[in-house]
Parts: structure tokens; C-alpha cells; sequence
């Protein structure tokens, strides 16, 4: 879904829920109009668990802005068929979406 939305120029921001999860799309528009159109921008909870540390919650939902979604897909282009960076490669199970931006950022 992330890919799709991020090669269509169109989509300025990409939100990510449950299904059971309930969404007023109207003031989650106006929030999202608060924050940076430039910089990368991960909106939702970051959690941490001891299992796993560092993690995005579905069940919250999240949105990520379009240079945030540059940054993924950029990303998992170059780990698309390796075994590198299990928190950041989508094929792994254990890839976190949180942790993946966390580490992009510092760069």
C-alpha cells in the first residue's frame, strides 16, 4: 500500500489503521494540515514493547507524509532481496515501520 501511494505524485499523506479502528477523516485532514509537507513526518504512537522494542501501532493508526514514504520505499528498494536490516526490510516479519524512520532520520 505504501508503494502505491508513494508513486502516485497525488498522495500528500498515507494512513495506516486497523479495520476495527475508527477514523473522522475530517479531523484527522485538519491535523495533518498542521504538520510539515517538507520534512518526514511519522504521525501516530510510537510504542515500545519488551518484546520487540520500538513499534508502530495498527490499532491506533498512523499516517506518514509524503517524504516520510520517499524515505520507506527508498529503503526497501535497497534491501529488496537481501537479508540486511530485519526492523526495516517490509519482507521480513519483523520490520517495524516506527523503528524504520526512527533509524532514517539520524541519517
Amino acid at each position: 500500500a505504501f508503494r502505491r501511494a508513494e508513486a502516485d505524485p497525488s498522495v500528500r499523506w498515507a494512513v495506516w489503521a486497523n479495520d476495527h479502528t475508527f477514523l473522522v477523516a475530517e479531523n484527522l485532514a485538519c491535523y495533518l494540515k498542521t504538520l510539515s509537507t517538507t520534512a518526514p513526518v511519522y504521525a501516530g504512537m510510537r510504542m515500545w514493547g519488551p518484546c520487540c522494542g520500538l513499534f508502530n501501532s495498527g490499532a491506533a493508526g498512523f499516517a506518514v507524509n509524503r517524504p516520510a514514504l520517499q524515505l520507506l520505499t527508498s529503503r526497501w528498494r535497497e534491501l529488496a532481496g537481501t537479508d540486511d536490516d530485519e526492523k526495516c526490510n517490509p519482507e521480513k516479519p519483523k520490520a517495524h515501520i516506527a523503528t524504520c524512520l526512527a533509524r532514517l532520520d539520524r541519517r
